[in-house]
C-alpha cells in the first residue's frame, strides 16, 4: 500500500465514505520536464451522505500526483479560482521558489 492509498482509505473511513474521494490524476516528467496547469476551486462533493463544499486542485481531492525525478524541472500555471489568497505546497519535493 502507498502512501498516498493509506491516506485515502483513512480519509474516506473517518469520512464514512466507502469509495475513493475522486480519481487522481498523475502527472510524469518527460525528458527531464513537468509543465501542467492546476486550478485551484472549491466544488460539492457529497462525503458521508452529506452535501459538503471542498477545495480542489483541477476539480480533483486529493490533488493530482505529480512523479519527478532528481534534477527534474517542474514548471506550473496556477489559476486561483478560490475568492481569496492561497499557495501550493508540496510532499517529498523540495522546490526551489526560482
Amino acid at each position: 500500500m502507498t502512501r498516498r492509498s493509506f491516506m485515502q482509505a483513512s480519509a474516506a473511513g473517518l469520512l464514512g465514505v466507502s469509495q475513493r474521494l475522486s480519481a487522481t490524476e498523475m502527472y510524469s516528467s518527460s525528458d527531464g520536464q513537468l509543465t501542467i496547469d492546476l486550478e485551484a476551486r472549491p466544488e460539492y462533493r457529497n462525503i458521508g451522505g452529506h452535501p459538503a463544499q471542498v477545495l480542489t486542485y483541477n476539480g480533483q481531492m486529493p490533488g493530482p500526483l505529480l512523479e519527478l525525478r532528481a534534477g527534474d524541472t517542474l514548471g506550473i500555471r496556477f489559476k486561483n479560482s478560490l475568492g481569496e489568497p492561497t499557495n501550493l505546497h508540496f510532499h517529498g519535493l523540495h522546490a526551489s521558489p526560482n
